[in-house]
């Protein structure tokens, strides 16, 4: 038989590790030995049992734990698979059985708690190049004349042609010679992430690229219906979605040889190989090059010199998603 611990007291409150790895650990203790199991997840507002959605350990993490005795169960970095990578309010709950019958389900003699910590951002992954975020740093207004870095690189990108600022703090692209532009190589791998919306869609659209000699650039195909990656080979990498009308979405696209892809919002990778090419000077709403343009609301962007990982990826998708 199981039975419950009579006496589960939680000691502190515990806080994440870090940002970029959400893990945490729980100090108890109990006055019976036995096994312990550890669950975790989020809810939305107040907590409530019912409501409490949990991923228990798959076994007990410390058997035969010994009473009267302090211990640490440790939760691991579980948010990227749960999708919630940016909560600041992560619930636990602890609860136990019998030593030597770990099996079933888990006694509801439990201690619940909450473990604060401050939402992940994109400066927390590593490889980050550039970033530039809804509402700050953008300088002129209506017509932008810059859009400061704020990854600490110094990377600021200077605009052309007059975008204009909109009152939530987005940058619009009229579709006509409007971009902002780092005059400065970014040689492959890497990865682009952005948050926008389109406004129109037409052929030979660019919604990044480069702006000098033959270059990398993500762009629709000339008869505007799919979006491919081009860094020397044409038609390689392509994705049938582009991205709706009107509609704000998260758009990734790694360059990395044979292991480059697109992802349009909530949807799986679209590999395959675009060449090598970098991007000889980056250029947002616009591949210079080309001479295409597109026409967009673009609210925050973060550019890293490396092929981020698919983990860190769900982690900051997860962001761009919150931004607007």
């Amino acid at each position: 038989m199981r039975i419950a611990f009579s006496q589960l007291h939680v000691i502190g409150t515990p806080i994440w590790t870090n940002n970029a790895d959400r893990s945490a650990d729980v100090t108890f203790v109990t006055n019976r030995s036995g096994y312990v199991g550890i669950g975790y997840g989020i809810v939305s507002g107040v907590y409530t049992k019912s409501a409490f959605e949990y991923v228990p350990s798959a076994t007990p993490s410390e058997p035969d734990l010994e009473y009267e005795v302090v211990h640490t169960i440790h939760i691991p970095d579980v948010l990227f698979t749960l999708g919630v990578e940016d909560a600041a309010d992560f619930y636990w709950r602890i609860w136990g059985a019998i030593s030597g019958d770990p099996i079933g389900d888990w006694i509801d003699d439990e201690r619940t708690g909450t473990i604060t910590g401050t939402p992940l951002v994109p400066s927390d992954i590593s490889g980050l190049w550039a970033w530039c975020r809804k509402g700050v740093g953008i300088s002129g207004s209506p017509n932008v004349t810059s859009w400061a870095d704020q990854s600490g690189n110094g990377r600021n990108f200077v605009a052309a042609n007059s975008p204009q600022l909109q009152g939530n703090g987005t940058v619009l692209f009229g579709g006509t010679n409007q971009y902002i532009v780092h005059d400065e190589d970014l040689p492959q791998p890497f990865t682009i992430i952005a948050r926008f919306k389109n406004i129109t869609t037409s052929e030979n659209e660019a919604w990044w690229g480069g702006n000098n000699n033959n270059t990398a650039a993500y762009q629709t195909t000339p008869d505007g219906s799919v979006g491919k990656l081009y860094a020397g080979t044409d038609f390689v990498c392509t994705n049938t979605s582009i991205a709706a009308i009107d509609t704000y979405i998260t758009v990734v696209t790694q360059f990395n040889g044979a292991s480059s892809f697109i992802r349009v919002g909530g949807e799986g990778n679209t590999t395959g190989d675009p060449g090598s090419a970098s991007m000889d000077g980056v250029c947002m709403a616009a591949c210079v090059t080309q001479g295409t343009w597109s026409n967009i609301q673009l609210a925050e962007f973060a550019i890293y010199d490396e092929a981020v990982s698919e983990e860190d990826l769900n982690a900051l998708v997860y962001y761009m998603d919150s931004v607007i």
